[in-house]
């Protein structure tokens, strides 16, 4: 019987970075005695700041996260390091027993991401990704159904996040977490971040670029 050998590229993909990160005990139990606000939602509580990690309590925090964001920018995408990532907003949530966040995207940002400052061991929420692309495969009135699930035909994906773990993404991917299970609080930090420099079309022949766009 003749071999199928084959590889499959996960070509056009949307990457999503996972890392992870441990607090000290001193900066967890600041940001737990920050300022938070009930959300109109009713959904979790926000910090008053957001710009929580310019306060400078939280430079090494800071510093940290920009380590995995410039290992996602530079590693990952390949971007020219002539072009800064820069954090821009960053805020806390609190979530108790029955609150989540719904499904949606961050604007005026490229990269968010998610840091799990304290996540309850018995809290058996997830971490929801919506698929940008599901109806690539197939048009939205046919549907077959697959034995199992992988990331070419999902269309939504979940991670089980933990206390300490970060994950970097398109600002414009849709993502969700599902309701907190666990009577502790869950603490998470979540960030946006923007590019510096100068920006322009890197297939582009023309002498001089029309889409550029210098950010200082």
């Amino acid at each position: 019987m003749m071999q199928n050998n084959h590889d499959v590229m996960p070509l056009f993909s949307t990457p999503v970075y996972v890392s992870s990160l441990k607090l000290d005990k001193n900066t967890l139990s600041s940001v737990k005695n920050s300022e938070f606000y009930r959300m109109s939602s009713d959904t979790g509580w926000i910090t008053e700041n957001t710009y929580f990690l310019d306060q400078e309590i939280y430079k090494d925090l800071k510093s940290s996260i920009l380590q995995s964001v410039n290992s996602y920018v530079y590693d990952v995408l390949c971007i020219d390091k002539k072009i800064e990532a820069v954090i821009t907003t960053s805020w806390v949530t609190v979530h108790d027993r029955g609150d989540y966040a719904s499904m949606h995207e961050h604007g005026n940002s490229l990269f968010s991401g998610v840091f799990y400052i304290d996540c309850p061991d018995d809290d058996e929420s997830v971490f929801l990704l919506d698929s940008p692309y599901k109806h690539n495969i197939f048009p939205t009135a046919i549907c077959p159904v697959p034995v199992a699930w992988n990331i070419f035909n999902a269309t939504q994906w979940q991670l089980s996040p933990k206390t300490g773990d970060l994950y970097i993404f398109p600002s414009g991917l849709l993502h969700a977490t599902t309701q907190c299970t666990s009577d502790l609080k869950r603490y998470c930090l979540a960030f946006n971040v923007f590019l510096k420099g100068e920006l322009t079309n890197a297939n582009s022949t023309l002498k001089n670029p029309i889409n550029q766009l210098i950010l200082k």
